[in-house]
């Protein structure tokens, strides 16, 4: 699965860490590092992450 972030929507809030803390990580204020393709048994965590994304800033492609 491949990962998209919109930097222009991310406002870092940072829910997709809590959601899925092994893909997403917030370094420092504004600095997301994240996996960009990860394994489908990350799927679950991934989905979490992108539906509680308040800025809608996560794309999920297969």
């Amino acid at each position: 699965m491949r990962i998209t972030v919109d930097e222009n929507l991310c406002d870092f809030h940072g829910q997709c860490e809590i959601a899925a803390g092994s893909i997403f990580q917030l370094v420092g204020p504004a600095d997301l590092r994240y996996q960009r393709e990860v394994s489908g048994d990350l799927r679950t965590e991934a989905e979490a992450a992108a539906d509680l994304c308040p800025a809608q800033a996560i794309q999920l492609d297969d």
